[in-house]
């Protein structure tokens, strides 16, 4: 069951890929699904270096209460964000935003403002995951069909999925970004990490709920 909020636009596709901005140099990826939260597998990166996107300003813009924001109970009881812990790997769930087609979980440690913007979010290590109601968009096989080779195949647990290095947000920030879909939702996951395997295996804890 979808939260129903007035006045709340269609969503367009959530994190797509646009090959003219993103680096050569993206994540290649060897990832084995075995047992259900069985191990992601091994990540390296192709040797030929990257070229610099075009920063987002509007994106660098972007506040976390663009989006009306959830008590967490109530998302819980609309059947959202089921099995999805409220801390993963030392990271709480600090707060909830959404409309009639997504909803948004923000993960941070320290500092925490709604005021804030995602890309001070993320540059602060936090972590955006985003539950999107199916066929809007936002999963791995439209991010795969935009991207081609700039995005990776991958699967973790019982879920297969899409990796990609997204476009720079703003000057140095440079967020990955991982799309799966399961339990009648389409997933997508968000941060700027320095090391791309940090950002799989956070989704594999979401996908596996540990």
């Amino acid at each position: 069951m979808w939260l129903i909020l007035a006045g709340c636009a269609a969503l367009g596709p959530v994190g797509a890929i646009d090959r003219d901005v993103v680096p050569e140099a993206t994540v290649v990826a060897q990832a084995l699904a075995d047992a259900k939260c069985g191990p992601a597998g091994e990540l390296e990166l192709r040797s030929d270096g990257p070229r610099p996107g075009r920063p987002s300003r509007a994106a660098d813009r972007e506040k976390l209460d663009d989006l009306p924001a959830l008590e967490r109970q109530d998302v819980r009881a609309s059947g959202h964000l089921q099995g999805v812990p409220d801390t993963i790997r030392g990271l709480s769930l600090r707060a909830l935003a959404g409309d009639s087609v997504r909803v948004l979980a923000y993960y941070k440690d320290g500092e925490f403002r709604l005021s804030m913007t995602r890309a001070e979010c993320m540059r602060g290590g936090g972590y955006i995951l985003h539950e999107v109601k199916p066929g809007n968009g936002n999963n791995a096989d439209i991010v795969v069909e935009q991207a081609g080779d700039l995005a990776l195949r991958v699967a973790f647990g019982p879920y297969e999925g899409a990796m990609a290095h997204e476009p720079e947000m703003s000057e140095g920030l440079r967020p990955y970004g991982v799309w799966w879909s399961g339990e009648g939702a389409d997933w997508y996951l968000k941060a700027a990490t320095d090391d791309s395997a940090d950002v799989l295996d956070f989704a594999r804890a979401i996908a596996c709920g540990s």
